[in-house]
């Protein structure tokens, strides 16, 4: 069930203002604001630790004259919350800058179980389909992504490489990206979902 669909369905069930209640206690997303010039996605996540796994994350570049703001969302309620916590302590830092933190209660994102998806993917396999070049290009046609870090091993054993890909984000890029390689190269790569850095 999609989102807009599950909260049609709240709307049914319990009527506008116990919805917006609802969608306000179980809530994963944030608005941050007050960011540097040149914030990138891995400068924000890195500043995230022991919170948890992070669903998305969208850096917006506005005119000129203004600095980028984010929108940050964690599957789960308890990971968001810890997030929270330690932002409003001013312990999240970009860049050597402290921003703003607030809940995005415009647009909000309900909790759910990470249940082992993240935005970082291991891939094995053929080297011919494990590396940064060929992985790069087939991605392309099928979407944009922002890249985090991107840590490419080598080779593990005779005819298997390794990579690491560490997204923007779980749904927009991670997802896609693990659901096309092994529609397409299943039998000669092995993708698995990792932990989220900002979960340790």
């Amino acid at each position: 069930m999609d989102h807009g669909t599950t909260i049609a369905t709240l709307h049914r069930l319990f009527g506008p203002e116990t919805t917006q209640e609802l969608l306000e206690a179980f809530n994963t997303a944030f608005w941050i604001t007050g960011l540097g010039p040149n914030t990138t996605h891995r400068s924000l996540l890195a500043g995230i630790r022991q919170a948890g796994p992070v669903r998305n994350v969208f850096i917006r570049n506005p005119p000129a004259d203004a600095n980028p703001y984010a929108r940050i969302c964690f599957f789960e309620r308890e990971a968001a919350e810890r997030f929270y916590v330690s932002a409003r302590a001013g312990n999240f830092v970009v860049d050597g800058v402290v921003p703003q933190v607030e809940w995005d209660l415009v647009h909000p994102t309900l909790s759910e179980r990470a249940a082992g998806r993240s935005r970082i993917l291991r891939i094995r396999g053929s080297p011919e389909i494990v590396n940064r070049r060929f992985l790069e290009a087939f991605w392309a046609p099928y979407m944009v992504w922002n890249i985090d870090w991107v840590t490419d091993v080598g080779e593990i054993s005779p005819g298997t490489n390794c990579i690491w890909y560490r997204f923007g984000s779980w749904e927009s890029e991670a997802e896609i990206a693990r659901e096309r390689l092994l529609e397409e190269f299943s039998p000669w790569v092995l993708v698995e979902y990792v932990t989220d850095p900002c979960a340790e």
